[in-house]
């Protein structure tokens, strides 16, 4: 008789749970398939919105999905979906700038539009397509809806919550991402004016410009030049001098930036930073738009606001030189304008066009600091730099690395794909979250793999992938893992990178002794690396190729 109502007990509880279910279901598939005329309770879209936001939500653009470093999109419990605005910056290659740590604007070409995050409520086209919160600030991260960007920017937007994928399409592809003009000064993105003085240090107050630009408007530091140049692995001479190279290196090994006047401890963590291909125009004026700014090189026939040459029109504040010199002076480009006429430049010329860019030489010069460069100037625009992802210096616990110097060489076996990986070992119990190295060309493609417990090189085996992707310029680039990879304090762990990058034989970027002009600067015993045609036979680069490979990690 008690098994009797226990059965019974069980069954009636069972049916409940059967129809509590059902009800679920039923509700969740009503909205997911968007009918119109489906009642949900607001209880019933918090459990939605937990429910999808469990694992990941993929976006793609034009039919290319967006790699997860951009950030993650959520379903809000009002049943929009946010986006985090830098979908905007890398996917949509718009110009997104946050003024006053509350208003948004976003341009692309013609197109603009702005979001308050202090309104509570944007009112859409349709019966009811009011969305709650726009504009939304979450765990540092700025999200927007993203209804209202495919609206604003004329995209078709498609939400499949079976699939969990955001999908846009440009309905107007034809239309130019970029304006025939641009002037950062007029959109609050252009850094402060400095004067180098007589100190050979124009690379790093370029280096630091830029990287200064790269924050605005939404932060405003200024960065110590002062510390650049001397706190570096070079240990150079200010007479010596510097370049693009130096800056890069100093960065990436957290050695700063440091803010001017607090010249501790640096201030930011610089993750990414993108070599724009040579003369390529459209390339160098969409990073100025997007990244706030590119760190280039020229060569100045003058060496200070009271020089003349005749490459320059002190008239027109306009500069060409076009000849055979080796850059000698590193400015920074902050705008453009392709209609810029021809004729304000002494050297005769083919076409329109010129750079707005800032100069290091105080505000006497040029346009208040400012001078146009041409477009058919002989070296503007072969070395270009952009500082593409700056972080706060919580964004990673500890840095793992032994190629203070960067990239000074490039190793390989005179084929497109190779293998290299970086020894180390764990300070304490961590998590190993993402890794860092240089593209040596564009479109470059990558495999990482975790060794947790290295026991010689008979242990460096593919097995443990933790990302994989495309690189779309050559410069250095930080990938956060699929999967976090645990290791032991004391333990000695690997990081394994599979690169290919096309047309270039020699893919694997190192830290070289040999045959460089910074060379006796070069710490390599510092270091265990290996590198591999095909993941078999490793060669250990101290001993066979006096190298440290240049490859970082990053754990938590």
């Amino acid at each position: 008789m008690r098994l009797r109502k226990y059965y019974i007990g069980l069954g009636i509880m069972l049916l409940m749970l059967t129809i509590i279910t059902s009800y679920n279901y039923i509700e969740v598939e009503a909205v997911k398939n968007g009918y119109l005329e489906a009642v949900v309770l607001d209880k019933w879209d918090v459990v939605i919105a937990n429910q999808v936001n469990q694992s990941p939500i993929t976006i793609e653009i034009d039919g290319k999905p967006l790699s997860k470093e951009k950030g993650d999109a959520y379903l809000s419990q009002s049943g929009e979906v946010m986006i985090p605005v830098e979908v905007l910056r890398e996917g949509m290659r718009c110009a997104v700038g946050l003024y006053d740590q509350n208003r948004l604007l976003v341009e692309k070409n013609t197109k603009k539009f702005e979001l308050y995050l202090q309104y509570p409520s944007v009112e859409l086209s349709g019966e009811d397509g009011s969305v709650l919160c726009p504009l939304v600030m979450r765990d540092g991260i700025l999200y927007v809806a993203a209804s209202i960007v495919a609206q604003q920017l004329e995209y078709e937007f498609e939400w499949n919550q079976q699939e969990k994928c955001i999908r846009f399409k440009n309905q107007n592809p034809s239309l130019a991402s970029l304006p025939i003009q641009y002037d950062q000064r007029q959109v609050g993105r252009s850094p402060n004016i400095t004067d180098q003085g007589s100190e050979n240090k124009c690379w790093a107050y370029a280096a630091c410009e830029t990287l200064e630009a790269s924050l605005l408007p939404g932060e405003h530091i200024v960065f110590s030049e002062d510390h650049m140049a001397e706190h570096n692995s070079f240990h150079r001479t200010i007479e010596e001098g510097g370049d693009y190279s130096m800056a890069m290196a100093y960065l990436l090994a957290w050695q700063g930036p440091a803010q001017k006047g607090n010249e501790t401890v640096p201030v930011k963590h610089v993750q990414e930073i993108q070599l724009i291909p040579k003369k390529d125009l459209e390339k160098i004026k969409e990073a100025v738009y997007i990244y706030g700014g590119v760190q280039s090189s020229i060569y100045l026939g003058m060496t200070n606001e009271m020089s003349e040459s005749i490459h320059y029109n002190s008239a027109t504040k306009s500069y060409c030189y076009i000849g055979t010199e080796k850059p000698n002076h590193d400015i920074v480009i902050v705008g453009w304008d392709d209609e810029y006429p021809k004729e304000k430049f002494h050297t005769p010329l083919q076409g329109n066009g010129a750079f707005l860019c800032q100069n290091s030489w105080g505000n006497e010069f040029g346009e208040g600091g400012y001078f146009w460069i041409s477009y058919y100037d002989s070296n503007i625009g072969i070395n270009n730099v952009a500082y593409t992802r700056v972080e706060p210096t919580t964004n990673y616990a500890r840095i793992y690395q032994s190629d203070l110097c960067g990239m000074l060489a490039t190793a390989g076996f005179e084929r497109e794909e190779a293998y290299f990986a970086n020894i180390f070992t764990a300070r304490q119990n961590e998590r190993l979250s993402a890794a860092g190295f240089y593209a040596v060309g564009g479109n470059t493609e990558y495999e990482i793999y975790a060794v947790p417990e290295f026991n010689g090189v008979e242990s460096l085996a593919l097995e443990w992938k933790v990302a994989d992707g495309v690189l779309p310029n050559a410069g250095y680039y930080t990938i956060d893992f699929d999967h976090i990879v645990e290791v032991a304090e004391e333990n000695r762990f690997a990081v394994i990178v599979k690169v290919k990058t096309p047309g270039n034989e020699y893919p694997i970027a190192v830290e070289s002794l040999a045959n460089n002009e910074f060379a006796h600067y070069v710490d390599i015993s510092d270091g265990e690396s290996y590198i591999s045609a095909f993941a078999e036979e490793w060669k250990n680069t101290e001993q066979h190729y006096q190298s440290n490979v240049c490859l970082k990690v990053y754990t938590q």
